[in-house]
Parts: structure tokens; sequence; C-alpha cells
């Protein structure tokens, strides 16, 4: 039995925005993929026992048909309505690739050449500038990245998250695309606790005001400096949200 569910968004308009809202939601976050069926593999289809299924979600950069495992996840609901295929994740661990370069470059090679290889029954075509089929697939493949130079001063999620990023610098998508990440949400009374993420929520103390420490990074920075972008913080009494104005414009496509 296939052990894992890879999901592989693209890094094209609008699939390759996806990936800043899956790399900012802390672990335990839902997120939900919309695919065409041409896109799944074929005996998913009308498979019934996906829910709890572990995966991961790769990136892959459409122009050169490189891999890039940014995620792991556990699949909520696989559901099939028409020829669209909804499939709703819990989000767990960011990849936690090598802290440094020369390793992670190592890494990325490592993975698209054994992950190929081993999914090669599977995959029908994964060639530069055009399309790969499939894009959801189960496998027994592992995913094994692991970070054996991490800082002990830095917090291992947000060192992941970096590292992932320093990735995308090679990504001409990503070109002057800012990443940010909710780091933590403080009450201006310290002698109420801090808000805390659970069960894929932010859940607040009733009657308090908060502070939110947000995280940027932008992996491939424009040469000719751009004009800054307003971040917007939307609230009410149960959730917070992050949005930015290029967000608002792509929007879901579901």
């Amino acid at each position: 039995m296939d052990k894992y569910l890879a999901i592989i968004p693209n890094s094209i308009s609008p699939y390759g925005y996806e990936t800043i809202q899956i790399l900012a939601f802390p672990e335990g976050f839902t997120y939900r993929f919309r695919f065409d069926e041409e896109w799944v593999e074929k005996t998913l289809l009308h498979k019934k026992d996906l829910v709890d299924k572990e995966g991961y979600i790769v990136l892959r950069e459409f122009d050169s048909g490189t891999l890039y495992p940014i995620r792991y996840c556990k699949v909520i609901t696989f559901l099939k309505i028409g020829k669209i295929i909804y499939i709703e994740v819990k989000l767990g661990r960011v990849v936690p690739y090598d802290s440094e370069e020369k390793h992670r470059e190592e890494q990325i090679v490592r993975f698209n050449k054994t992950f190929i290889t081993f999914n090669s029954g599977v995959i029908k075509s994964n060639p530069t500038q055009e399309d790969m089929v499939p894009l959801v697939f189960l496998t027994n493949y592992e995913c094994e990245i692991r970070n054996e130079h991490k800082g002990s001063d830095i917090d291992e999620e947000m060192e992941s998250w970096g590292n992932i990023l320093s990735c995308f610098k090679k990504i001409d998508f990503f070109s002057g695309v800012q990443f940010i990440k909710m780091i933590k949400v403080e009450p201006f009374d310290s002698k109420i606790g801090n808000a805390a993420f659970r069960s894929g929520n932010l859940e607040l103390n009733e009657g308090a005001d908060y502070k939110i420490q947000l995280a940027q990074f932008i992996p491939k920075p424009l040469s000719v400096p751009g004009s800054p972008t307003n971040i917007k913080i939307k609230s009410d009494n149960r959730t917070i949200s992050v949005l930015r104005g290029e967000q608002r414009a792509v929007g879901k496509y579901d």
C-alpha cells in the first residue's frame, strides 16, 4: 500500500501564489487544493480511503521542471465534484532544508533524481517549460530532507521557513514577491497570555488588544526597487488574517 500522497502545484499563475499561503500558515492549519481530474492519478479518482493519508507538498518550478518539497501534510478530505478534485489537508512541518547553501543545493538535486526515478512508473512526463503529469499521486517514496547544520539560537520553524525561501532565489516567478509569516500575537497587557495556534485556529482572549509580529522575506528582490506594499490585518472576534495586495488581486481560483 502506498504510504504518501504527493501534491505538486506549479510555479505559474495563479497556482504559484499558493506557495505563499502554504508556507505562511502555522502547523495544524488547513489548506484546500483544487485540481482538474486530468492532473490526478487515475486510480485516485474514485478512491475512498485517502482520509488521514500522510503526504507532502512539492513546488514544481515550471521553467526548469525542478521539484522543491516544501511541507508535510495529512489529508482531511479528498472530494470529487464533476471533473474537479478538492483536496483539503492539515499542514504539518515545513520541510527542514539544510542551513548551508551548498548542502541545500545537494538536497534538491538528490531529491529530484531519486523522486523521479522512484516514481517513474507513475510520472508520465516532467519536461521543462511544459506540464508535468500527474500532479497528484500516491507513492512510497519518503521525503527525508533534514537540517544537519541548524543554528542553536534560531527558532526551528522560522529557520526551516527561511531556508526554503532561500532556495527560491533562482525561481523567476517569485521575483519581487514577498513571503509573509505570522510569528506571534502578543497582548498589550502582559498579564494576558499570548494568543495560541491550536487545531487550525488562532485563539484570542475576549476583550484583549493584541500586537502582531510578522516576518517578511523576498527571496528574489527586484534589481530596481519597487514601491512599498501595504500589509493589511483583517480580524474579528474569532480570526486574524494577513492580506497582501497581490494575493487579493489573484484570489482563490475556486
